[in-house]
């Protein structure tokens, strides 16, 4: 193989499999139907779980569990979307950031941080502190979904989460957490995020 197709062929493999955030968010698993009865069979058993939580008891690709939601439950976008996404959350006010990796469960509690793009990688560097500072990437993420499901206790678990390129949630943004019930206003900023993640265009819509 000569240098110009060696070069052709290499680029285009890197088309493919490289692609931006809104490749990969077509590309995300969405429930069939026999998927879709057996989530909701299971938030019949247990309501109010975040779907990362129901895809381990399912053995469901996280994303799977997203799509086989109600549209008034869970509404789901590209991961391109996140930088309009982030700054409406940062007005959200009292949250807890949540990230499940490998069987640990790490708890941040406080408002969500501001951030802005580094201007010599990828990264997405939030203004930090003494206690938490983050480097996200956002170029790396496939969707974000936002969630408003009933729980047992006649309230909604509410979190926003933001899905990798596998399907499962990389962090989640969390407005109910430890049984909290939100602030009008910390809820009306949340229900502005919803609306604009519903306003982007949906996965998995019919």
């Amino acid at each position: 193989m000569n240098k110009t197709v060696a070069a052709t062929a290499a680029l285009a493999f890197a088309a493919l499999f490289a692609g931006s955030s809104e490749l990969r968010a077509a590309d995300a698993t969405c429930a069939s139907a026999e998927d879709a009865q057996k989530v909701m069979d299971y938030y019949a058993q247990k309501p109010g779980l975040l779907p990362a939580l129901v895809a381990r008891d399912l053995a469901m690709n996280e994303l799977i569990v997203a799509s086989a939601l109600p549209a008034d439950q869970a509404t789901g976008t590209s991961g391109a979307a996140f930088s309009e996404v982030w700054p409406r959350l940062t007005q959200v006010g009292w949250t807890m950031t949540l990230v499940l990796k490998g069987g640990h469960v790490f708890e941040i509690f406080g408002p969500v941080k501001s951030g802005e793009p580094s201007t010599r990688s990828n990264y997405f560097n939030l203004a930090g502190d003494e206690y938490f500072g983050a480097h996200l990437r956002p170029d790396l993420l496939s969707a974000i979904y936002a969630y408003t499901i009933p729980n047992a206790e006649d309230g909604k678990m509410l979190a926003v989460s933001f899905y990798g390129a596998s399907g499962e949630s990389d962090f989640s943004i969390v407005l109910t957490a430890e049984g909290r019930t939100p602030a009008d206003e910390d809820r009306a900023k949340f229900d502005e995020v919803v609306a604009f993640i519903q306003s982007q265009p949906q996965l998995c819509a019919e």
